[in-house]
């Protein structure tokens, strides 16, 4: 990847070879990738408690950007101590270029997600038990894009399948986090 500008194209090449951007070092699509998945964790929080008001859909974006961003602050390090005990070869850098990258998929499969969501609200006018069920599928499968983008990324750079089950085991607390927080 080059280092010269930062682009559309070299985010997209990051989603789209995870293993590749995993082990590089270029440094620029850092900032990106943690407002992309902040930045889509706070649209969903927001837009999905629109309804109930500015108050609570500004409550609700800031929790949504919050919530997966400390999860992952405070986990990586862990992480990385315990992906090397349990075998693992990644570097603190490349753990944590790979947890902004999971992180980022996760933001924008929840903005793609909202549209869905409204459109479902106004169609069906559920109720709060169906409202609940419509918004933790949507977190699910916003969850299984996510863990697709780790999986294809940690297969590429880590060969260790103990330290990729902490991995998916980091990526579940997220999205139980995450859950608890916008599903009403």
């Amino acid at each position: 990847m080059q280092t010269d500008t930062l682009s559309i194209g070299r985010l997209r090449e990051a989603w789209l070879r995870p293993g590749a951007f995993a082990a590089s070092t270029d440094p620029a699509p850092l900032v990106a990738l943690v407002a992309a998945g902040g930045l889509g964790c706070a649209l969903f929080g927001a837009g999905t408690h629109l309804a109930e008001g500015a108050g609570t859909a500004l409550l609700r974006g800031l929790a949504g950007a919050v919530a997966p961003s400390v999860a992952w602050a405070a986990m990586v390090p862990a992480l990385f101590v315990i992906g090397h005990q349990a075998g693992g070869r990644l570097g603190l850098a490349q753990v944590t270029r790979v947890g902004l990258l999971a992180l980022s998929s996760l933001g924008l499969c929840l903005v793609a997600a909202l549209p869905l969501d409204w459109y479902l609200e106004a169609a069906l006018q559920p109720t709060a038990l169906t409202r609940r069920l419509i918004r933790g599928v949507l977190l699910t499968g916003a969850g299984l894009a996510a863990a697709d983008v780790l999986d294809r990324a940690l297969a590429a750079a880590e060969p260790s399948r103990a330290a990729r089950a902490l991995w998916f085991s980091l990526l579940a607390l997220c999205w139980v986090q995450l859950a608890a927080l916008l599903v009403p």
